[in-house]
């Protein structure tokens, strides 16, 4: 009863944020809020997660909707649902005029996401990081944004995946 009204809650927030071009991070980390607990749930809590906010008014700073979450699913789907111990950072900080969000796990990383992909039978095709990516530049265009992404394959000094960073740069609104 709870994963239902929580996922039915997550459906309204989509749908509102969707139709702004902008929203507080507040919102946002609501949002993202709600999807992780409801995935946590369904992979059966084999992962953590922590969400911080540093050096933002997060009421009335405002960024584009949904930039993060694509990443957040990739962190969960492709890096830490095979663990039993992962773990999903998200961290929201403002520096200077931009917002950057950072999402950092320690999953399998994605050479190995993609070696699991290749010997899956029935491959499934994502569009989430292109659909994001095609966001990005009409965001860019329609509002003059200066968005970046970088994404990070963390390893040891032995060349063993420790997961994945994705390093997300937007400017911000107030």
């Amino acid at each position: 009863e709870r994963y239902l009204s929580n996922f039915a809650k997550l459906m309204r927030l989509i749908l509102d944020n969707s139709r702004q071009g902008l929203i507080s991070i507040g919102n946002e980390i609501e949002t993202v809020s709600l999807y992780l607990e409801l995935e946590k749930l369904r992979f059966n809590n084999r992962f953590n997660y922590s969400i911080n906010i540093n050096n933002i008014d997060s009421e009335f700073t405002l960024i584009p909707p949904m930039l993060a979450q694509p990443y957040i699913e990739n962190a969960i789907l492709h890096g830490v649902a095979t663990m039993t111990n992962g773990t999903i950072k998200v961290d929201f900080q403002q520096l200077d005029e931009k917002v950057v969000c950072t999402i950092d796990d320690n999953g399998i990383g994605r050479q190995k996401s993609a070696e699991l992909k290749a010997q899956n039978l029935a491959k499934k095709s994502s569009l989430g990081i292109q659909v994001t990516q095609e966001r990005i530049e009409l965001l860019s265009e329609d509002f003059k944004l200066d968005l970046t992404i970088q994404i990070i394959d963390k390893k040891d000094v032995n060349e063993k995946s420790l997961g994945t960073k994705v390093i997300i740069e937007m400017p911000c609104r107030l």
